[in-house]
């Protein structure tokens, strides 16, 4: 019975195998990501099959295997902890394009990994290093990157303290990553508004004014709502929108030419009942008429 189990267990990992093969010879990116996630659901039952399954990925050119890879030798989950094959694996995973990973390798170079990894230090303290992976990473749409380079930029400043070339980059960060809050509090928060110039205060009501249209509900309106209300501001009223969509084109001439079929076919039963009920009524008319008539000469 040992041996059944073990020739199964064979069979098994000879059909993962397979698959694996499969996919690393087609190339096709879904078959690739169903092994990729066929391994990462095989860790509990087959830590070593699992492992095998990620470093074949690997060796075929599967680059996205170096998430779970680096996330394994960091934890020591699966494969024994170790910090240089964790490190080299993050550093694979953002060279191969990741926006994900660019931003995990930017932070820590930010913190030293301290800040999420419980005072693991896989690198040394390098901000310029982090601005490179973060603008890297924000460059690709990542909007957590795209706030973090903007904090880097700004580095606790107003928008008076820095220069023209670094207030654009700030801006533009933060208008990737949806900041117009933050973008506002730059130039006129609520705390310093006293000492604000009228530049500046214009400014800042123009950033929250952007953000109060970001969507009803959203953190960005919440808080660019509150604020402008409190400096009495007009509420915002969203415009209503009467352009004609394609669907209004098509609907409408449907529509005008069913009520103008509806309408002749009702037309026509009215017509041919006038045309049964109005001769009844005269010749009614004319047989009363006669009585009547026929009746006074008596």
């Amino acid at each position: 019975m040992k041996a059944k189990a073990g020739e199964q267990v064979m069979a098994e990992r000879y059909d993962f195998f397979g698959h694996v093969e499969n996919a690393i010879a087609t190339g096709e990116k879904g078959r690739l990501e169903g092994c990729y996630a066929a391994a990462i659901s095989l860790k509990a039952k087959d830590p070593d099959l699992s492992n095998k399954i990620l470093f074949r990925l690997l060796e075929g050119g599967y680059q996205d295997v170096n998430r779970e890879l680096f996330e394994r030798y960091l934890n020591g989950d699966s494969l024994p902890v170790d910090h240089a094959k964790a490190l080299s694996h993050l550093v694979a995973w953002a060279e191969s394009g990741s926006a994900p990973g660019m931003f995990l390798l930017g932070e820590a170079y930010e913190h030293c990994g301290e800040s999420r990894r419980d005072g693991v230090k896989l690198v040394e303290h390098d901000i310029e290093e982090a601005k490179k992976w973060y603008r890297r990473s924000a460059e690709l749409d990542y909007s957590l990157s795209a706030k973090k380079l903007a904090d880097l930029l700004l580095d606790g400043r107003r928008a008076r303290d820095c220069t023209q070339k670094e207030l654009e980059d700030i801006e533009k960060y933060y208008i990737k990553a949806g900041e117009y809050f933050t973008l506002g509090n730059i130039y006129c928060s609520d705390k310093h508004s006293p000492d604000c110039t009228p530049e500046e205060l214009l400014k800042a009501k123009q950033w929250y004014a952007v953000g109060r249209k970001t969507g009803m509900g959203s953190f960005q309106c919440q808080e660019c709502t509150e604020i402008l209300r409190k400096w009495d501001e007009p509420e915002y009223v969203p415009p209503r929108d009467n352009s004609i969509t394609a669907t209004e084109v098509i609907v409408a001439p449907i529509a005008l030419w069913l009520w103008g079929a509806i309408g002749t076919a009702l037309l026509g039963v009215v017509m041919a009942i006038n045309a049964v009920t109005i001769p009844l009524l005269i010749g009614g008319a004319i047989v009363y008429g006669l009585y009547k008539l026929f009746k006074s000469s008596r």
